[in-house]
């Protein structure tokens, strides 16, 4: 017995099966003791509808319907809700009876038979003779009292004893049409095609089987057989799907189309273990396209879509993963999807580093995670960390775990990332590795090495301390204050104090101070300054030196001369002798005497 496929029904099956079963026990209890000499009936009516469209499914639209084409509204009934004429002549109303039709009943499902009808399904150990519609029939209640009312191209049956077993058993199916000839080619050629088949409580699939089961208190039951005149000619479409030779993944492959009379067309193909896996879909052959297109699964590519006609009669139409097919009428098309997966990623981390070499350790996480180092050996040249042993596709970060040096700092100074310049966060870089690429990420990083600036003082014509004052403005200001000592004149004495190493590059002024007049003479000069050997320009007291990473230090050496003081120049004054010269009064002459007198002139 062919066990019907269930993988598409999910809880709307379980429910109704429930329902079922529940109904069913029911059912046998009410017929226990006293009750077994009930009579149950079956009333089976056959309908012809102008297109499938006027047809309502069944309660699982899926890829068990057996219909050429797929059906119109969705069912009315509840899970577990009696079939009823009622409801059946409201929602099909363009559908007419048909006189003269069979139906066969059985205890099981013994599969599918083919023909221009596609592939409809059979009962199993089928009675005799099979009940033929009549052009009317009395309609029976659920208890199977008339209700004066006909109910045409129908025919009602009494159930056997075996048959009410049967039922109790859940094991009385009905399908429309012989065994051999379920669409009654023979007595109507070329004129019906299935279209639904609703029994009792079972309106579950859309094959053309059911089963018989009577709720409590519930002796009649009905069965409604819808079928599409005129009918298109069955073609069929097989799907199927492979992957390379050798390969022997287990992957689940996911499609859809009008192909599939699954909700939204999906369907799907289970590949185990490399092994093929195919759907075969009967549908109407004629100038309406079916459609099928594969989704192709992440880590996989689609390598090939063929798709052959066996009577060169359909064509068929392929946009990557889409084919379009006009089927013919009997001819069969397959098309063959062939996907291989996508070689992994592989993550390459490349480290070079300028201004010097040493080792680098990196620590990714995310898709995968890996602790790995680097180490370079020429500056400038790039080698390979790892290896990441890193394949599965996704987002990494990945860290760069700068290392210490002695004399300088490592700088990250860029991150590249297949073509692409990332912004490291911190050290930090995310990356999205694409399945089927081998991104490489190259970090640079260049030794940035510590300034140095040194001072030395040169004493000639005396000794004595003098002090040194280095400022900049790099790093938000430094401001440095050293001594230097010399013990021999002549001889470089280095200037002690405030610690000058480990300075950040940049551009220093270095200033001689006054010095110490208490213990050296001020006549002093400022007779030069070197910087590396190099006569520096100076500015009053100061130079100024930069440094750089080529040239991170500064030795600036001060020379001093002392010029011993002029002694100063002593000058004698001779201070003039006054003689005082008294005026002598003259004196006349002593004469005779005489009585004469001299005048006096005067």
């Amino acid at each position: 017995m062919r066990p019907r496929t269930l993988r598409f029904l999910g809880p709307l099956f379980c429910a109704a099966l429930v329902a079922g079963l529940f109904v069913m026990g029911v059912g046998t209890h009410a017929r226990s003791g006293a009750a077994e000499a009930d009579t149950y009936t079956l009333t089976l009516a056959a309908r012809s509808c102008p297109t499938y469209t006027d047809i309502s499914a069944n309660q699982a639209r899926n890829n068990i319907m057996e219909s050429l084409q797929d059906l119109g509204p969705d069912t009315t009934y509840s899970p577990g809700e009696l079939v009823s004429p009622t409801t059946e002549a409201s929602v099909q109303p363009n559908c007419t009876p048909i006189t003269g039709w069979s139906f066969t009943l059985g205890n099981g499902i013994a599969g599918q038979v083919t023909g221009p009808w596609g592939a409809l399904s059979v009962v199993s150990n089928p009675d005799s003779p099979p009940p033929v519609t009549e052009a009317s029939t009395p309609l029976l209640d659920n208890t199977g009292n008339p209700t004066g009312q006909q109910i045409d191209g129908a025919v009602t049956v009494t159930l056997t004893a075996a048959q009410v077993q049967l039922a109790d058993a859940h094991s009385l199916w009905v399908q429309g049409g012989l065994v051999n000839d379920p669409i009654e080619n023979t007595a109507f050629p070329s004129q019906y095609g299935f279209g639904a088949l609703r029994c009792a409580i079972d309106n579950l699939n859309g094959d053309n089987v059911e089963w018989v089961g009577y709720p409590q208190g519930v002796t009649h039951v009905f069965c409604f057989a819808y079928y599409v005149e005129p009918p298109p000619t069955s073609g069929t479409i097989v799907v199927t799907k492979k992957v390379p030779a050798g390969n022997t993944d287990s992957q689940t492959f996911n499609f859809n189309g009008t192909v599939s009379y699954n909700p939204g067309g999906d369907f799907s193909l289970d590949v185990v273990n490399g092994a093929p896996a195919s759907a075969t879909f009967y549908r109407a052959g004629g100038a309406t396209p079916w459609t099928v297109e594969e989704q192709v699964p992440v880590n996989w590519q689609l390598t090939s879509l063929v798709c052959t006609s066996a009577d060169s009669t359909s064509t068929v139409v392929t946009a990557g993963p889409l084919a379009t097919i006009t089927l013919a009428d009997g001819d069969t098309v397959t098309c063959v999807y062939t996907d291989a997966p996508i070689p992994p990623a592989a993550l390459t981390i490349r480290k070079v580093s300028f201004g010097g070499v040493g080792t680098f350790p990196f620590t990714i996480t995310g898709a995968g995670t890996a602790s790995i180092s680097a180490t370079t050996v020429t500056p400038g040249v790039p080698v390979d960390a790892g290896p990441t042993n890193l394949t599965t596709p996704g987002q990494y970060t990945i860290t760069e775990d700068i290392p210490t040096a002695t004399g300088g700092t490592w700088d990250l100074t860029s991150v590249e990332c297949d073509g692409t310049d990332y912004t490291p966060s911190g050290n930090s870089v995310t990356i999205t590795a694409v399945a089927g690429t081998e991104p490489l990420c190259t970090f640079t990083d260049t030794f940035i090495p510590d300034g140095v600036i040194t001072v030395h003082k040169v004493m000639t014509g005396g000794l004595g301390a003098v002090e040194f004052a280095i400022d900049s403005d790099v790093a938000g200001g430094i401001s440095l204050l050293q001594t230097a000592n010399p013990s021999s004149e002549g001889v470089p004495a280095l200037a002690v104090g405030d610690d000058s190493t480990s300075l950040p590059l940049g551009t220093y002024t270095i200033e001689e101070l006054t010095p110490d007049g208490t213990s050296i003479p001020v006549d002093w000069s400022l007779t030069g300054v070197t910087c590396n050997g190099v006569p520096a320009t100076v500015t009053g007291s100061s130079v100024t030196v930069t440094l750089t990473a080529s040239g991170p230090t500064a030795d600036c050496v001060f020379s001093d001369a002392y010029t011993p003081p002029t002694p100063p120049t002593t000058t004698t004054t001779t201070v003039p002798t006054t003689t005082t010269t008294v005026p002598s009064v003259p004196v006349a002459p002593e004469s005779p005497v005489t009585n004469e007198t001299i005048p006096v002139t005067g």
